[in-house]
């Protein structure tokens, strides 16, 4: 039977932890009492302020009273002609509402508002800033009311909405927890890949600022999601790390919440006393807050429990309470659950009619929830905010590229004195070589010699780059090491020059895990290759440190290639370094946790979990992160860690952008990104050396003649 776990929606006023002293609301009162006797007007700035730090003291003790007096601030805020006071006033009041599960009012509220809020003009940038910020948490308040009455495709197009305001404005809190919100849609929706990439986005920042509140909600949604893959261990470590943060910070709400989670891993687990322990906490809490909509997920997962102890009466009544709750407040989610619960009750106890009508009521709101239409519609908003940020980084691209072209003419007239000068001075030296030919002729026997020892240097100089090529062979990943980690795999690496600004590298980690990269460093021939031996050296040092997560071991090497760099001798610092992408293995769990930068990965896939020619197998692209290992204007944000579920016939690509870019074919044109994927997936259920084969044959017809044009390098790994 499934029960329900609770996830927690980033709303608008998130780890105020509000005193619940009554001394303080007393003081409060009496001084709001004493200035209205003293005033003249009703509705002044003291007014309001004195009516809301009444409704925050209230919220944890007594909602009713929080809306009144958030109510009273609001009409003095609309008295007063004040727009951003009222819309801050109104975005407490309705979260009240929301808290209580009155969806209806906290929506009309919302909307209101940000209507509102939008007609307000100010040429005032600070205000204008405080009127964005506003906003934003308008819209991801109205996208909270509709994830809950299950509407995901409105919620994903408020919370979009919410995060191009954030992303505009610098909030990081902000972006943090709409990233949180839409983690939470793919989670519902049963992509947890895809969840696990935005609550990931949303942990990093959250630790990156200090925001204790945010992270611990985010380990409680990431523990959901091993949860629900019945993954209990890791379940209970992030349920267990969120409650020791809400503990400290004191925020009861949270830790009910939390209390319910652990309650269903104990009962999943068939330790049902201790699951009863943990849910009666939950309830207990939720009842003096009065969290109405918890308090109905509480009574379902009880009464769950008391049919596994065959306790039927009592838990009737439990399911009851929470099925009348449910259809007054129309929590779609809650009751979907409680009539499946209904189903298994009325099944016990021999009531088959009731069962099947139970059962017919759950399947319509399970439909409903589920429903192709906002499964469609969740794409096509992803869809269109993904093509309006690709439209904002192309304007800025271009912008960019407009400037180097302004820059570069600067340059391409500089070269064109220097040639001229350059040419002059070389009739000049004709001119001196010809009157000096009979002496040079005299001097012919010097000239010989001098071919001798170029000849000599050519050759010293040739070995030089042969030895080096030895050296940068024995830093990369060694054959055991690779066979004894992978198994089933294959290199192919072919280097423009002898030496190579392409390099791949791997480790063993100290949590037992194994790295493995893909690497392409500035450059080719020997700058490449020393910049290759300095990226590895830096991995080298991430790895020495004890960083096991790919997003950490880049983040520090990035910071470690900087900082060498930055003593080059260039006026803005070296700005090499490499695009890589990073696989880390967990062969314990089958788990792949990657990141890439500038470069993609692909991951080959069938239904059955096996590949044969026969089947048209599904490719998932790890999109990389648009920057560098090395300096670059987004040096600072942090890499984004993926985590995919391997299964058992998965054959894994990584890729430096040698192959794509080289040109040939009859046209001279690039091979491409788009038709490199597609041939390494038609053949995919080769073995692998048949595979490392097709790309050598189909390298040397497409290049024929051509000059190759960069190293190198692609790698399949079969799991």
């Amino acid at each position: 039977m499934r029960k329900i776990r609770f996830i927690i929606v980033f709303s608008l006023i998130m780890g105020l932890a509000h005193s619940q002293d009554h001394k303080q609301i007393d003081s409060v009162k009496s001084i709001l009492k004493q200035h209205l006797y003293s005033s003249k007007s009703k509705t002044d700035t003291t007014t309001l302020s004195l009516h809301q730090q009444l409704a925050e003291l209230y919220e944890e003790l007594d909602m009713d009273s929080a809306i009144h007096h958030y109510s009273l601030a609001k009409i003095c805020a609309q008295t007063l002609h004040d727009n951003l006071k009222e819309a801050s006033v109104s975005i407490s009041l309705g979260q009240c509402y929301y808290l209580l599960g009155n969806l209806d009012d906290a929506l009309e509220i919302y909307l209101k508002g940000k209507q509102n809020l939008t007609s307000f003009q100010s040429n005032v940038d600070n205000l204008t800033q405080k009127k964005e910020k506003l906003l934003s948490v308008f819209e991801g308040g109205i996208g909270n009311i509709y994830y809950e009455q299950a509407n995901y495709s409105k919620a994903l197009e408020y919370y979009f909405n919410a995060l191009k305001i954030k992303l505009k404005i610098g909030d990081k809190r902000g972006e943090a927890s709409n990233l949180g919100n839409i983690g939470l849609i793919y989670s519902e929706q049963q992509d947890y890949t895809k969840a696990l990439e935005y609550y990931n986005r949303a942990i990093l920042i959250n630790k990156e600022i200090g925001n204790k509140n945010f992270l611990a909600s985010n380990y409680v949604n990431v523990g959901n999601i091993y949860l629900d893959n019945r993954n209990y261990n890791e379940a209970l470590h992030y349920f267990q790390e969120s409650l020791t943060i809400q503990l400290e910070l004191g925020n009861k709400a949270k830790q009910a919440i939390i209390y319910n989670n652990i309650g269903i891993v104990y009962d999943e687990q068939g330790d049902y006393n201790q699951a009863l322990n943990y849910y009666q906490k939950a309830l207990k809490i939720n009842t003096e807050l009065g969290s109405e909509k918890y308090i109905v997920a509480n009574h379902i997962n009880i009464g769950a429990i008391c049919i596994e102890l065959k306790k039927y009466n009592e838990a009737e009544q439990h399911l009851n309470i929470a099925k009348e709750k449910a259809l007054e407040m129309g929590l779609i989610f809650s009751l979907e659950e409680c009539y499946n619960v209904l189903t298994t009750l009325y099944t016990k106890t021999n009531r088959f009619k009731e069962a099947f009508e139970a059962y017919q009521k759950q399947i319509t709101y399970r439909d409903s929830i589920m429903s192709e239409k906002n499964q469609k519609a969740l794409v096509e908003k992803e869809m269109q905010f993904e093509f309006d940020k690709k439209q904002a980084q192309q304007k800025a691209e271009q912008d960019k590229k407009d400037l180097l072209v302004q820059e570069e003419k600067k340059k391409q007239k500089l070269i064109t004195y220097s040639i001229t000068g350059f040419a002059i001075l070389l009739l000049i030296l004709a001119i001196v070589i010809f009157r000096n030919l009979k002496i040079s002729q005299r001097k012919s026997s010097i000239i010989s010699n001098q071919k001798l020892i170029i000849e000599e240097r050519h050759k010293e100089i040739t070995d030089s780059i042969h030895y080096a090529e030895r050296i940068q062979r024995s830093l990369l990943a060694s054959k055991q090491l690779l066979d004894e980690n992978l198994g089933d795999y294959f290199v192919f690496f072919k280097p423009k020059d002898v030496v190579s600004g392409d390099f791949y590298w791997a480790s063993s980690l100290k949590n037992n895990q194994f790295a493995l990269i893909t690497a392409d460093s500035t450059g080719h021939g020997v700058p490449g290759a020393i910049m290759s031996i300095l990226n590895i050296a830096c991995l080298n040092e991430a790895v020495k440190e004890g960083y096991t997560k790919p997003n950490e071991i880049l983040n520090r090497t990035r910071k470690e290639v900087i900082n060498v760099l930055k003593r080059d001798g260039s006026a803005e610092g070296g700005k090499d370094g490499m695009d890589c992408s990073l696989l880390v293995f967990n062969k314990e769990n089958n788990v792949l946790q990657i990141d890439a930068a500038n470069n993609p990965v692909w991951v080959v896939r069938t239904i059955s979990g096996t590949l044969s020619e026969a089947e048209v197998p599904q490719v998932m692209e790890i999109k990389p992160d648009k920057m560098p290992v090395g300096k670059h204007d987004k040096q600072d944000i942090p890499f984004t860690l993926h985590e995919i579920q391997l299964q058992k016939g998965d054959v894994i690509y990584t890729l430096t952008d040698g192959f794509p870019d080289q040109f040939g074919g009859e046209k001279g044109k690039k091979f491409m990104s788009k038709k490199l994927r597609e041939l390494l997936a038609a053949n995919a259920h080769l073995p692998m050396h048949e595979q490392k084969q097709l790309l050598e044959i189909t390298f040397t017809n497409w290049k024929k003649d051509v000059e190759q044009v960069d190293d190198v390098t692609v790698i399949g790994v079969r799991v």
